[in-house]
């Protein structure tokens, strides 16, 4: 019989924890960023800022690793985590089709980046993720477009992962 790491029988509790530190802190940042929280604990320059920084970062890496490491779940765990990797799959398979349902609906109904085609010098991507672009080339704008959008959405993977694993441990009834 092989010795197991401390997190064996905490995998659920760890996960638990991670997902709603995840959830609390990302919330709270984009309250902030809306205008809704408008604290003197979340100006620029307080050290706050950074305890939430690494505790985001905390959380995220946390989620990443219960992922990753087997060695950490029981037989429960492993057995639900196999259920959510199932339907992870599937929800990577079908977002493409539901992000280009969601574009054709909102281009049906008036809303959605007319606002670009009106404003060609206008730009969603912050300056921090743009390219150096010295010839304007239209491709190396829809690239650096795809680029930040991609990594915006990969940083919600581990969480997407960690809703399934919990909803299937609903389900299980646990």
């Amino acid at each position: 019989m092989k010795p197991r790491s401390i997190f064996y029988r905490h995998y659920n509790r760890l996960l638990d924890l991670c997902f709603w530190a995840f959830v609390v802190i990302k919330s709270t940042l984009l309250l902030q960023r809306l205008g809704y929280v408008q604290h003197p604990l979340f100006a620029a320059g307080n050290p706050v800022r950074l305890v939430i920084g690494f505790a985001s970062l905390g959380s995220y890496l946390g989620l990443i690793l219960l992922m990753v490491v087997w060695a950490w779940r029981d037989e429960y765990a492993e057995r639900l985590w196999r259920q959510a990797a199932r339907s992870f799959v599937f929800v990577m398979l079908l977002s493409p089709f539901i992000w280009m349902g969601g574009i054709f609906v909102t281009a049906k109904l008036g809303v959605g980046l007319d606002v670009l085609r009106a404003n060609p010098g206008t730009s969603l991507v912050p300056h921090y993720a743009r390219f150096s672009n010295p010839s304007n080339s239209v491709g190396i704008m829809q690239f650096e477009g795809i680029n930040y959008a991609l990594t915006q959405l990969l940083n919600y993977i581990p969480f997407v992962f960690a809703l399934l694993y919990k909803w299937h441990r609903w389900r299980d009834g646990e």
